[in-house]
């Protein structure tokens, strides 16, 4: 409840004030308003020069009339204190509304400009509450022994008066209860006059806040519920609220004094508790983390037993609170008695860990917290002649509050120990530990007293300072005395909150609320205050209330914030109550909205991997518990890890309903299955089934040839109060990516056009096709390359200038649209777009590693989107999932749960062994990572041998070429050791997860029947372009094929004329003949760009998943030995005409040595005509080689074949060459070769990046064991 105190801003008044500062008018306003929670002050700060006031004419009040007006009837306002030593008035209020007092004047006994204070403009006066002023820091108007205040509304008219002499220039004149007088204080004993002493009656001022209150708990959460037995009720005490950042809402700790009944125990008193709520998921709860919680019959019931220092007895704990209102300092909690020995008074404050791990001791359904500290009370209360005998042993500590030293000092507080020496405190002068001093309330006295806690020695120790007695005026009004407390220092005041009996005849009262301020080095019992009628009927034990940054209602034009009651026990089923407290600090307009969202998952189950993503959500969730949303985009599923594939994905779909995900936009491999098996198996989930139950979104997904939507395109979240609308797109070139067969009765549009189609319909004020308050964007789409941490390169513009797609994202998104997620490139950037205001522009990578973030600001008062900040944060692998399942929350307890349920299925089939490797055999290396794309690899070339042996029968389609996508490939066969990718054993055995892992799509396989002239299409659509003529972001995909197949080609040709020669099973390629080809479903049916072979004829679904005919491949041929020899050469100087006998050339050769892993450099190349030896030349770093070929001078004209042999990996090329007569000869007679070469001028490739000596025409080329296939090395663009 924050009731503000009359501080001042001059703590100490001086007589040298009245020199300076009555020509200088400060610019801080000295005025502070007392009565409310949360109120700010109500006369604010005033120009430092302010301007002179004219002289308002006497009113017919005033006229003629020296007769004092101590209270308007009109307003209700009031001259509640004068004080004249210190120049200080406060215009107190009956009312019960707020009144404006902006313009009002107030006067001295002199009406000149400088004896008029002017109230500044916003200047209100709390609903029963007060306004001081001091006059002379606002104005420099001093008050002397014989004057006069008068107070003037803003029209001039006289509204206040009183008017005093005498001899004491300190005098200080209060009203009277019916504010209908003035007297000086301490010279009356009236009880209906306001004196010194306890024959000062208070009055009990109405409740400041709205009358509602709202039960928090869940019925019986308390106590035993409808159970019999001598203690059956809830027992909820002192409450402490521990502010959130940022004006979230924070941490509401409780004391309970027997958990006994909780627990269904219901005959002896048993050990307290603190129970600890959270406000998650749009209401406050028991937090459902670390313990705090436990189910008992059915229901969630929390709380963590309290025992004492040596680990025994049950604490009676009543009281509770925060250094500063921090908990990681230790939480503080005020005992009556241990409940195990219920009839010996044990006065105490104790200090628990809350952070520390816990376990439930005795079994009895509650964890156990020891106390780290206990400073018991007894001998210290005896310096105040308090004696704590046997009777009170219920009678001891009811509140606890923490009061700083450094706001004990500024008030001036004053040790009264010793009631003949009161002093200055002095922290120095007593030993303390806490820099401040601890106040506890105890029952027995009504008192508060003060003490300085430390330890000393091992041993600890509780020093007395000061007592601070509870008036029997309080009394006689119907207090009962504190039985909670907590210090508010956001308006420097004590609060006490009284139950609903007083005395020892247990009388029923009101609960009632008092308010300690500062005065006189002592806090001092000011105000009662009463609550809503549904509290003020209860056993209320506990108070607290909220920052004023947290108000949150606005009802009739005021602000009000929460504030929170417990009931030591259990009514109408509750015990813990929210109410709403009126502030004068207006409730904020602006939501903070905390955007979650991660990208390419790709079913990353697996230990140490999936629950540390979790508790990162978690943890950047905690940031904002009420206002969060958890979003996605894309690529969720599919080129899953073996835990997950095994199970169709199930276990992703799992966790991620488990961390509750809103919103995804579909990736291409949401559709690696087909359109049917997303909107059929795994899209609308609901609690009663086990699919998906986010949303999956696809602006520009739509039905065949048409432009309606085939998935939803939109989803609006509500978060705490404001619309979020998503809109999810997929890359358009996903037709390329899966297979075509399962999307054939669906088309994918321009994403961008789409995003802005939908983001129109949300803002066009239609609320019938949807409005948003805030759009973001969801695209799986993205940006070709990493932003450096460090460096921010590339930038954004940078980025733009090489993706002409993502530059579309960029510049083209409409400004409507908030924030702009990205996928698919598997990259990591985090831009704001300055063009438009800012905007974020997000990549988290792949796999797991980061979760985004973007935090705005929507102001509801104008709609206004506000940037705040964003993020890649880094998922923290470092601790176990042990270790973060014991710090994190009941989520991520789920996500393990459904992590190792996974493993454990995946385990029972992935641990079988099914074959092994005599050597590595991986996918292209580049720069230190796998999976270069654009390269021949030992892997590729294998996993197309083994669909040429699974698909060759006539029963499973009669193949005769093996023929593999390079982003199929998705692990290597490696032993551990020899690459960070590498996980294979010592021994080479491969098992079932890891032969799972190089072929994770489950794709079906296929077989179709190809012409020569459609294959070599085939091999030309290496070089990419989409459907439209686009170049892709990955403009080169190197096919792998089966050793049985080899070809020639020329890197610099133009578009469609790169190939010059193919060889299968050692003759050319005929163009006019019928191959049948054997390959997985999705790149048959045309996807990555090579739509070539969706041309075949006859296409046949062979009936085999890749994955088992691949493991039954392995089993076969294991040990698997990789081929080392290339089936592909770069190769340039071959000549254009006929080489005469006896005359030479130069070959150039380069991109010898395959780049996969555990490839030897090849070291030598040797020519041969006929099996006679025509050059040697030794191979540069494995790379490159020029040799020279002399033709015999007795060789015979015409076609013949020059063969050039690798001596260390077996690359064989045969180069058709024409050979010319000699001098003297005669050319043999023969018909032209096909394909004869034209040599080309070698220069490097700019547009891939890299630097090969372009091909010559017609190469025919072979290899020992198979053929070679020619490899260009493109430069890397991520696209997954």
């Amino acid at each position: 409840m924050g009731y503000r105190g009359r501080g001042r801003a001059v703590s100490q008044y001086t007589d040298f004030k009245r020199g300076t500062n009555r020509a200088i008018a400060l610019v801080a306003s000295i005025a502070t308003l007392a009565g409310l929670a949360g109120m700010t002050p109500a006369a604010f700060a005033a120009p430092a020069s302010q301007p002179p006031v004219a002289t308002v004419p006497a009113t017919a009040a005033e006229t003629g009339s020296d007769d004092n007006i101590i209270k308007d009837e009109t307003t209700a306002l009031y001259l509640k204190r004068i004080e004249v030593g210190t120049d200080t008035v406060t215009i107190g209020s009956k009312n019960t509304a707020v009144v404006d007092i902006s313009g009002y004047s107030i006067r001295d006994d002199k009406d000149s400009a400088d004896h008029t204070y002017t109230i500044a403009d916003g200047t209100k006066v709390p609903a029963t509450g007060e306004a001081t002023f001091n006059l002379d820091q606002l104005a420099g108007i001093g008050l002397g022994k014989e004057d006069k205040v008068r107070v003037y509304d803003k029209t001039g008219k006289l509204v206040l008066s009183f008017s005093w002499n005498g001899d004491d220039k300190n005098a200080v004149y209060v009203a009277n209860t019916d504010a209908d007088g003035m007297v000086k204080e301490g010279e009356t004993t009236d009880p209906d006059k306001p004196g010194s002493g306890d024959s000062e009656k208070f009055t009990v001022d109405a409740w400041p806040g709205l009358a509602e209150v709202t039960a928090l708990d869940g019925t019986d959460e308390f106590g035993a519920g409808q159970a019999t037995g001598e203690h059956t009720d809830g027992n909820l005490s002192g409450l402490v609220y521990e502010p959130g950042a940022d004006g979230q809402p924070g941490t509401l700790w409780a004391a309970d004094n027997d958990l006994n009944p909780t627990l269904g125990i219901t005959g002896p008193k048993g050990a307290g508790a603190i129970n600890k709520f959270v406000y998650k998921d749009g209401k406050w709860q028991q937090d459902p983390a670390d313990g705090w919680t436990f189910d008992k019959d059915g229901k969630t019931k929390g709380g963590k037993q309290l025992h004492f220092k040596d680990g025994k007895g049950g604490v009676d704990s009543e009281g509770i609170t925060l250094i500063n209102g921090d908990a990681s300092k230790g939480v503080f909690i005020g005992a009556e008695r241990d409940n195990e020995n219920k009839n010996t008074p044990r006065p105490s404050i104790l200090r628990y860990d809350v952070s520390q791990p816990t376990t439930d001791a005795n079994g009895d359904g509650a964890q156990d917290l020891t106390a780290v500290n206990e400073w018991n009370l007894t001998s210290a209360l005896t310096q105040f002649d308090v004696q704590m005998g046997k009777d009170d042993a219920n009678l001891g500590v009811e509140g606890v509050a923490f009061i700083p030293d450094a706001t004990l000092l500024a008030n001036g507080f004053q040790s009264n120990l010793d009631p003949d020496n009161v002093h200055a405190y002095d922290p120095t002068g007593t030993r303390n530990d806490f820099g401040g001093l601890f106040f506890a309330a105890l029952e027995k006295t009504g008192a508060i007293y003060a003490f300085a806690l430390a330890t000393v020695d091992g041993q600890d120790v509780a020093y007395p300072v000061a007592q601070i007695p509870l008036p029997a005026a309080a009394t006689n009004a119907g207090y009962s005395g504190p039985r909670d407390l907590f210090w508010d220092a956001e308006h420097n005041q004590l609060i006490a909150e009284g139950d609903n009996t007083i005395g020892a005849d247990e009388k029923a009262t009101k609960a009632l609320i008092g308010t300690y301020e500062f005065k006189d080095g002592a806090l001092q019992l000011t105000k009662l205050t009463d609550t809503p009628a549904e509290i003020a009927a209860q056993n209320s034990e506990g108070y607290a209330i909220t920052p004023d940054a947290e108000a949150s209602k606005v009802v009739d034009g005021k602000s009000y914030k929460p504030v929170f009651w417990a009931d030591d026990g259990v009514t109408d089923g509750h015990s813990l109550r929210q109410g709403w407290i009126e502030t004068a600090a207006p409730a904020s307009t602006k939501t903070t909205i905390n955007l979650l969202n991660f990208n390419d998952f790709h079913g990353r189950i697996d230990k140490n991997l999936t629950v540390p993503f979790a508790a990162t959500i978690e943890q950047l969730r905690a940031e904002y518990p009420n206002s969060s949303l958890l979003l996605a985009a894309g690529d969720n599923i599919g080129a899953s890890l073996f835990n997950s594939s095994v199970q169709r994905d199930q276990p992703t779909i799992d966790v991620l309903n488990a961390l509750g995900v809103k919103a995804s936009a579909v990736g291409n491999h949401e559709f690696d299955q087909g359109y049917d098996d997303l909107t059929g198996r795994v899209m609308n989930g609901t609690e009663g089934n086990n699919k998906a139950q986010w949303d999956y979104l696809g602006a520009n997904v739509y039905k065949k040839g048409t432009k309606t939507p085939a998935l939803p395109e939109y989803s609006i979240q509500d978060v705490d109060g404001v619309k979020v609308g998503v809109i999810g797109a997929v890359t358009q070139e996903t037709s390329t990516l899966v297979s075509p067969g399962g999307i054939k009765d669906i088309d994918f549009g321009d994403p961008v056009e789409a995003v802005n189609r939908v983001a129109k319909q949300l803002t066009d004020g239609d609320e019938s096709n949807g409005e948003a308050d805030v759009i973001v964007a969801e695209y799986h789409e993205g940006a070709p390359a990493n932003e450096d941490d460090e460096t921010g390169k590339p930038t954004l513009d940078e980025q733009k200038a090489s993706s002409p797609v993502f530059k579309e994202i960029v510049d083209q998104t409409d400004p409507a649209v908030d924030v702009i997620f990205t996928a698919h490139t598997h990259m990591k950037y985090d831009y704001t777009d300055p063009a438009h205001n800012n905007r974020p522009i997000i990549q988290t990578g792949s796999y797991a590693a980061n979760v985004g973030q973007v935090v705005l600001d929507y102001d509801k008062a104008n709609g206004q989107v506000s940037y705040v900040k964003s993020d890649n944060n880094a998922v923290d692998t470092s601790k176990s999932d042990d270790e973060l399942v014991a710090s994190g929350d009941e989520t991520v307890k789920k996500v393990k749960e459904i992590v190792d349920a996974a493993l454990e299925v995946a385990d029972k089939k992935g641990n079988e062994k099914v074959g092994s490797i005599a050597a590595d055999i991986t996918t292209a290396f580049k720069d230190g990572a796998r999976d270069d794309r654009a390269s021949e690899s030992t892997m590729g070339n294998l996993v197309a041998d083994s669909l040429l042996e699974s698909l060759k029968s006539a029963d499973r389609g009669g193949a005769e070429i093996g023929v593999v996508n390079p982003g199929g490939l998705r692990a290597e066969f490696c032993k551990t050791g020899d690459n960070e990718k590498c996980t294979l054993s010592a021994d080479g055995s491969i098992t079932y997860a890891q032969a799972n892992a190089v072929l994770p799509f489950l794709n079906n396989l296929w077989t179709t029947t190809l012409t020569g002239a459609q294959f070599k299409e085939a091999l030309e659509q290496q070089w990419q372009l989409t459907a439209d003529g686009k170049v892709p972001s990955r403009p080169y995909l190197q096919l792998g094929l089966s050793h049985n197949v080899s070809y020639t080609y020329d890197p610099e040709a133009v578009q469609g004329h790169h190939i010059t020669s193919v060889t299968v099973n050692g003759k050319p390629l005929d163009l006019n003949k019928e191959y049948r080809i054997g390959s997985f479903s999705f790149l048959l049916q045309g996807g990555d760009n090579f739509r070539a072979f969706a041309q075949g004829k006859n296409t046949k679904d062979t009936g085999l998943v890749d994955r088992d005919a691949w493991i039954d491949y392995i089993g076969k041929n294991s040990p698997l030995k990789p081929r080392y020899d290339r089936r592909a050469v770069a190769v340039t100087g071959v000549p254009t005409k006929a080489v005469k006998a006896g005359d030479s050339f130069t070959l150039n050769f380069s991109k010898l040595t395959l780049t996969s892993l555990g490839v030897p450099q090849e070291t030598k190349l040797t020519a041969t005509i006929d099996g006679k030896t025509v050059g040697e030349a030794q191979v540069n770093n494995g790379d490159t080689a020029s040799l020279k070929v002399t033709v015999p001078a007795d060789t015979k004209a015409g076609d013949l074949t020059l063969t050039v042999v690798g001596a260390t990996n077996g690359t064989t090329a045969s180069l058709p060459l024409a050979v010319a007569a000699g001098e003297g000869g005669n050319p043999q007679p023969g018909k032209p070769q096909p394909g004869k070469p034209v040599a080309k001028p070698n220069k490097k490739l700019s547009d891939t990046g890299s630097s090969i000596a372009p091909l010559v025409a017609a190469l025919a080329i072979t290899a020992a064991g198979g053929v070679t296939v020619l490899v260009i090395k493109r430069r890397e663009a991520s696209r997954h």
